[in-house]
């Protein structure tokens, strides 16, 4: 364990010329997509222009924002079922 943290931030070995603190992370990758676009939605107050270029090229890579909801729509109910409240999450 730690093996990524090199002088208390994140180092990626797999890409070791990515700054250290940076994370990265490919609109091609279905791991990485939807936590992309969350972010991409995080930042509409802050730049429009980038989140709304991060939504096309995410969707170009084949992301679909739909199996997102639905995904979102089914662990709702899933916690629903469970009975646990989304607040106490």
């Amino acid at each position: 364990m730690g093996e990524h943290i090199i002088n208390g931030h994140f180092q990626s070995d797999k890409y070791p010329t990515c700054p250290a603190g940076k994370v990265p992370l490919s609109t091609k990758d279905p791991l990485a997509q939807d936590l992309l676009w969350e972010y991409a939605q995080r930042r509409k107050e802050i730049d429009q222009e980038f989140s709304n270029d991060l939504e096309e090229c995410l969707i170009a890579d084949g992301f679909n924002q739909e199996l997102l909801q639905m995904d979102l729509i089914k662990n709702y109910d899933y916690l629903t079922l469970k009975g646990v409240m989304l607040n106490d999450c």
